[in-house]
């Protein structure tokens, strides 16, 4: 009579398992691209970077080629930290050449210069593009964290931008995406390209006025996070696997120090820990290229592979549109030591 209940209760938790398992299949209905963002003004790939690519699988790399910024002398807008090329092998099947646009650009030039600027943008991407060996360009993205009075010129900037890079063969713009205004889209407007890549970082203050964590505050993203499938243009999703300190002095955040070893503050001559994820400087010295004085606060932030997945899980959730992109922020071999291409891997997987 015992053995006949243990196997009546086996079966009714083996048939839930499988109908729990059966639902995760069904809501996980995402075909998921997996890639990459590449940061750094010159492009080369170690032996573990090009390593981690091959791993997972990475079908597209969205590469910074410069930066445009407001020029007041000129008074106009100029190319600046350009992409240089040490290799023009690149282990990956496309490229998304990814330009970052200051807001400051956008307030100071002229609705007559925006067609000029369109140009010399699409101009610049088909130039930094010669040579490239075995990769297809077919979209190219514009990062820009435009505001309300900066909207309109950006959104017209967008529409001349598309027309040039249409007679260059590239037929898609993509563009990234807060989440202030995924929440707000009414409000902030919608860019028209033809989708959105959510950046899902640098979330909170970063004095650490209203987070402990600045770059991934899964709190403060439910707050925006509020109606899955809303918002009005298909979403992909960048994913922060940096780390950075933030120095403070005298109350005031001063720099950011990227690319921060394991043992970067060992030196106890020079740095005392400070609560957690904190350290003070107690003797003057330089950190890479910044001279940190004495007294200066370092809070050091990264995100964990749990963190990693919980906001996997929620994005899964909210967006809507069957094929994404999931892209890391970004391939670094530093940054990619603080991550097992499995931890990744699993990320991947839950969309």
């Amino acid at each position: 009579m015992k053995q006949t209940r243990r196997w009546i209760q086996r079966l009714f938790l083996g048939v839930g398992w499988f109908f729990f398992g059966l639902f995760i299949t069904q809501c996980s209905s995402h075909q998921v691209t997996p890639a990459f963002y590449y940061w750094k003004t010159t492009f080369t790939l170690s032996d573990k970077e090009r390593n981690y690519l091959e791993q997972l699988k990475v079908k597209k790399l969205y590469i910074r080629y410069f930066d445009v910024d407001w020029n007041p002398h000129q008074k106009e807008a100029v190319p600046i930290k350009e992409i240089r090329w040490k290799t023009k092998a690149l282990p990956t099947l496309q490229v998304i050449p990814t330009v970052f646009i200051t807001n400051r650009t956008l307030f100071n030039i002229s609705y007559n210069q925006l067609k000029k600027l369109g140009n010399n943008i699409a101009i610049k991407i088909h130039e930094k593009s010669k040579g490239l060996q075995n990769v297809q360009i077919n979209e190219v993205q514009v990062d820009c964290d435009w505001s309300g009075k900066t909207r309109e010129r950006f959104f017209k900037l967008i529409e001349i931008l598309k027309v040039k890079l249409r007679s260059k063969g590239i037929a898609h713009v993509s563009a990234t995406i807060r989440l202030h205004q995924i929440k707000y889209f009414k409000k902030t407007g919608v860019p028209p390209v033809d989708k959105g890549m959510l950046m899902f970082y640098n979330m909170g203050n970063l004095d650490g006025s209203n987070t402990e964590n600045s770059i991934l505050d899964l709190e403060i993203a439910r707050r925006y996070l509020v109606k899955p499938g809303k918002y009005p243009l298909q979403l992909d999703v960048a994913l922060p696997i940096y780390r950075w300190g933030v120095v403070v002095r005298r109350g005031r955040v001063v720099e950011l120090l990227n690319s921060l070893k394991n043992d970067t503050f060992a030196n106890r001559s020079f740095f005392r820990p400070k609560g957690q994820n904190v350290v003070e400087v107690i003797k003057s010295t330089y950190i890479g290229s910044f001279y940190a004085y004495k007294g200066d606060v370092i809070r050091l932030e990264q995100v964990t592979v749990q963190q990693l997945k919980e906001s996997a899980w929620m994005l899964r959730r909210f967006i809507k549109n069957k094929a994404i992109d999931v892209a890391f922020f970004h391939l670094d071999e530093k940054t990619l030591s603080n991550y097992q291409f499995e931890n990744l891997q699993e990320i991947y997987q839950i969309f």
